[in-house]
């Protein structure tokens, strides 16, 4: 029962770890965003840099690659691309 609680604990860690990576980036992005040194074509290019990086990653690993791992993680882009696209 320890074991479980304590893999339930690390996930719960993760979460929170993740959450405040997300709150940080989308956080920062909108204040660069504001001092007006980034505009919307450059922030674009961020989220779609990101999402082609992470596709060419999941095509040279191949089947070796983690279906949810990649498709999780092009999810969060979109995610955060949709979060930071509302702060407007």
């Amino acid at each position: 029962m320890a074991s479980m609680e304590l893999i339930e604990s690390e996930i719960i860690a993760l979460n929170a770890e993740v959450l405040a990576n997300q709150t940080l980036l989308i956080t920062l992005m909108t204040a660069i965003k504001a001092t007006g040194t980034m505009q919307d074509p450059a922030i674009t290019e961020v989220f779609d840099r990101s999402v082609n990086f992470l596709e060419t990653r999941a095509i040279s690993l191949g089947k070796t690659a983690a279906h949810g791992h990649v498709v999780g993680a092009l999810g969060i882009v979109e995610d955060l691309r949709r979060s930071f696209l509302e702060t407007k």
